[in-house]
C-alpha cells in the first residue's frame, strides 16, 4: 500500500521502535505576501538506525498503534552532531 510521503527531521526517539518526526511547511498569507512557516510533529515507526537530527523519509501505513500510522522509509541525511 502507497501513501502519501513527507520529509522531516528526527526530534526526539521515545521508544526503541519510535521517532517523533517534525514536517515543517511554507506558505504564503494571501493577503500579506509574508511567508508562515507551520510545524507539524508525527510519531513514526522506526527500524532503521536514525538518531536525534537525522532527515528521514515517512510514509503512510495502517495504523500500527493508537499514536503511529507512518513508518520511516530511508534516512535522507545523517546529523552532523
Amino acid at each position: 500500500m502507497s501513501g502519501r510521503i513527507w520529509i522531516g527531521t528526527v526530534e526526539s526517539r521515545t521508544h526503541p521502535q519510535t521517532i517523533r518526526v517534525a514536517i515543517t511547511t511554507t506558505s504564503k498569507h494571501p493577503k500579506y505576501g509574508k511567508y508562515l512557516k507551520s510545524v507539524r510533529t508525527y510519531f513514526a515507526h522506526n527500524d532503521l538506525e536514525v538518531g536525534i537530527g537525522d532527515v528521514v523519509k515517512i510514509e503512510e501505513c495502517p495504523k500500527i498503534s493508537k499514536t503511529k500510522s507512518k513508518k520511516v522509509i530511508e534516512v535522507i541525511r545523517r546529523s552532523t552532531k
